[in-house]
């Protein structure tokens, strides 16, 4: 966004890292403005957007497009999604995150010295007690089963703390941290009475542990508050196993998933109070994949597209996900039919596999399917399918996906692929940036300042400016974002409206 030289289309061939690890959520139904014929015209300038550059530099669980642009026009459609996932949360893998081979290198990640519960609960947007009640299977966990286990968390990343500080054998041991080896073998034994604690309030069982792990994500505790009950249930569960034959569900059973979300936690943020599991997290995701486990599979694939080699065995380990029925794998696999990854380039293999994946229930796949129609990519001479993926973009809108709606404000827009109709392109911008999507937010800026369709509102065209520079993670973007804060603040412009 720094630049404003000369716009040049731009088209998704890369893979940017995405900005972080997301949770699973469901997409709530959007209900579109009516339709209806503006007065005004919007004047639209060209603006040269950023892409990621450095070929495959991040796997996806969330996969962001750069921009999706029209060829020989000066309107651009941005996208910048991050996958939602309908079953375990797959976060981007990226090559820097590979663990090393000592624990030089690895964050010492714990909890602030005076954590408590209280301070967990409260912090957290959902409530222990309505979530519990929700923990799937015949097992009952209780609201006070939760709380302890949330204690014990603490204590044992407490004691995995003081484990990590050099003892008195140490030679770079000082007097204040000196530690016998006694008190080491102490410390050591109360860390598998808590694994044993959490055992038994699990009821011998990985579900209650995966169902308070997945409550506490939610809050920003989580990473690394989960990792204990994580590493309870995949080290005392005994039905994966180097033995075991393979997994036959979509999610692998309940021993293989909390498995997965363990050691896929610690391939994504490897953890020096965690050092032994993280050097060995990607062979053991490796095992899983190798067993079957879907989710598995698609993270071993993201680690060989962020190393950007491999590509051929991340198309193979997609195509295993996706002969599972596993959504998230059919739509990065599309990506790479789509741009010819690892594979022979096919943009009727995409267009099928994103279709399979909507008809799964997962609606990104509208949205994929409407950028690869915007790039040209699905046509033979590389022109824009703008009405298609109007379509695509609208389907997508309805169910929620807020960067469809984005992109479906923009061919209002300019007319693309669709009746050119301003109002409901600002109406829609309108939505998008309420549901925090940031460059609407500056879009929706633009025309407050420049007072059209919109009348002219100075202070709504700050908020709007401020709100994207506070809610995006892209430095590039955040940097665009406060330039024009400024630029508002300081001197309000008559400049045209800018389409990022």
């Amino acid at each position: 966004m720094a630049s404003h030289g000369a716009s040049r289309p731009i088209h998704p061939t890369r893979w940017p890292l995405a900005s972080r690890p997301l949770g699973p959520h469901r997409h709530p139904r959007v209900a579109l403005p009516t339709r209806r014929q503006s007065t005004r015209t919007l004047h639209v300038a060209p603006l040269t957007t950023p892409t990621s550059e450095g070929g495959v530099t991040a796997a996806v669980a969330g996969v962001q497009d750069p921009v999706v642009a029209t060829q020989r026009r000066s309107f651009h459609v941005t996208t910048y999604s991050s996958y939602a996932q309908t079953s375990s949360s797959i976060a981007p893998i990226t090559a820097a995150a590979s663990p090393s081979p000592t624990n030089q290198g690895l964050p010492l990640v714990a909890l602030p010295e005076d954590l408590d519960v209280d301070d967990v609960l409260a912090s957290s947007p959902a409530d222990l007690d309505e979530f519990v009640q929700q923990c799937p299977g015949e097992l009952v966990l209780t609201g006070d089963a939760a709380r302890t286990m949330i204690e014990l968390s603490i204590t044992y990343l407490d004691l995995l703390r003081q484990l990590a500080t050099p003892s008195s054998s140490s030679p770079s041991s000082t007097a204040a941290t000196q530690r016998s080896p006694r008190a080491t073998k102490e410390l050591i034994a109360q860390k598998v009475q808590i694994l044993d604690r959490l055992w038994t309030l699990a009821n011998h069982h990985p579900l209650p542990l995966t169902h308070v792990g997945r409550f506490l994500q939610l809050g920003p505790y989580g990473y690394p508050l989960a990792l204990p009950l994580y590493q309870c249930g995949a080290t005392r569960a005994t039905v994966v196993s180097k033995s075991s034959p393979s997994l036959s569900s979509h999610s692998g059973s309940p021993d293989a998933e909390i498995r997965y979300l363990y050691y896929h936690t610690l391939m994504v943020r490897p953890n020096a109070l965690f050092a032994a599991d993280s050097r060995g997290a990607t062979q053991a995701m490796g095992l899983l994949a190798r067993q079957g486990h879907p989710a598995a599979q698609v993270a071993m694939a993201d680690m060989f597209l962020a190393s950007g080699h491999n590509l051929e065995a991340a198309a193979r380990s997609l195509q295993l996900a996706v002969e599972h029925g596993y959504p998230p794998a059919f739509v990065r696999l599309a990506r790479m039919y789509a741009e010819g990854l690892g594979v022979g380039k096919d943009a009727i293999k995409a267009l099928e596999l994103y279709e399979a994946a909507a008809a799964k229930g997962y609606p990104k796949a509208y949205y994929f399917m409407g950028n690869l129609y915007s790039s040209g990519h699905a046509s033979a001479d590389g022109t824009p399918q703008h009405d298609k993926a109007a379509a695509s973009y609208e389907k997508a809108a309805e169910l929620g996906v807020t960067e469809a709606l984005h992109n479906l404000a923009c061919l209002y827009l300019e007319g693309h692929g669709v009746e050119k109709e301003a109002m409901r392109a600002a109406e829609i911008f309108h939505i998008a940036a309420e549901a925090g999507n940031p460059f609407s937010m500056i879009n929706l800026g633009k025309l407050y300042e420049t007072g059209q369709t919109f009348d002219r509102d100075h202070q709504q065209a700050v908020h709007w400016y401020r709100k994207a520079m506070e809610t995006t993670t892209d430095p590039t973007l955040k940097s665009h974002a406060e330039s024009l804060l400024t630029q508002a603040k300081n001197r309000p412009l008559r400049s045209r409206c800018q389409i990022m």
